[in-house]
């Protein structure tokens, strides 16, 4: 017959055995929980030595750090396309343009064609004298490729290209677009007079995720750059780097078509990057996506909070 001490310790297992199993039951919505919160998704875009898309790569080919901490790639696959795309186009009155005006225009089709694959809704706006919308956002492809054909340099003052940014990314706003992209035209001899700071479009592409892509016709005249043309340098390198996007130099007309293709190619063959965050008390600020993949430049945001 069990002792009074056996039965209080058997009791006690019991209890203990009560316990432990109640914990499990709690904790394992909350691990859950927290499982899903660990993850997060950044979209990357992977180029070579010629700005074209590198396919093919898995999660063993990158690397991911928030404030210099590797963190766990969970798996890779192919990003969603994009769901808004605001072209922006240099139509300044300059001579670089008035002879490229056909080149221009069959490099956007181009850019048009391999972009509408993935059903976005498109804006077009042109940035002489102002920034001047000339198609809203929708899906009306040939009534865009109608307007690309029909533009033409016009005389007046220079562009406004961080207006136009801004201007962009506030309509991305209004329209909540889930993966907002942007690219432009410009020539880099166009005097800038747009009356924002870069700092007030790189802060627009932040707060709407949106990443800048560039195609800069080089410059024939050698002069230093003015203020407005510094800023808006800062705009298409440094600032659209940090945001996932990237500035292309196209040397002459002959390459523009080539290159607006390229571009497409990039924005639309994205990776979508799951890596594990694990808990922390104070967030991290700056994500860093590199590839072990020799020759190859990551494109993706830099900021972990995105």
């Amino acid at each position: 017959m069990p002792t009074r001490a056996a039965f209080r310790g058997f009791s006690l297992l019991q209890v203990i055995a009560l316990v432990g199993a109640s914990a499990l039951l709690v904790a394992a919505p909350d691990a859950q929980s927290q499982r899903e919160v660990r993850e997060r998704h950044i979209a990357a875009a992977v180029t070579d030595k010629n700005d074209a898309a590198i396919a093919g790569l898995t999660a063993a080919d990158f690397v991911v750090r928030e404030d210099g901490l590797a963190r766990e790639i969970i798996r890779v696959t192919p990003a969603a396309p994009p769901t808004h795309v605001a072209i922006l186009v240099d139509d300044g009155h300059y001579p670089a343009l008035a002879q490229i005006t056909n080149d221009l225009r069959d490099g956007l089709v181009t850019l048009l064609h391999k972009l509408q694959a993935g059903n976005p809704e498109i804006a077009l706006y042109t940035l002489a004298d102002r920034p001047t919308q000339i198609v809203n956002f929708s899906r009306t492809y040939p009534e865009l490729e109608k307007q690309i054909k029909t533009l033409f340099p016009r005389t007046g003052s220079g562009i406004y290209m961080i207006n136009g940014v801004i201007d962009a990314c506030r309509e991305f706003q209004k329209r909540e677009a889930a993966r907002p992209v942007i690219v432009a035209f410009i020539d880099e001899d166009s005097p800038e007079f747009s009356e924002e700071l870069h700092t007030r479009g790189a802060l627009a592409l932040k707060n709407t995720h949106a990443s800048l892509w560039t195609l800069t016709l080089q410059a024939r005249i050698s002069d230093l750059p003015s203020e407005g043309n510094r800023e808006r340098l800062l705009l298409v390198n440094d600032d659209a780097r940090d945001n996932g996007g990237m500035n292309t130099t196209v040397l002459s007309k002959m390459g523009l078509e080539a290159a607006f293709g390229r571009v497409a190619d990039v924005i639309t063959s994205r990776y979508d990057i799951v890596y594990a965050r694990p808990e922390t008390m104070i967030p991290p600020t700056k994500v860093e996506v590199t590839t072990r993949k020799a020759g190859a430049t990551v494109r993706a945001t830099r900021w972990a909070g995105q």
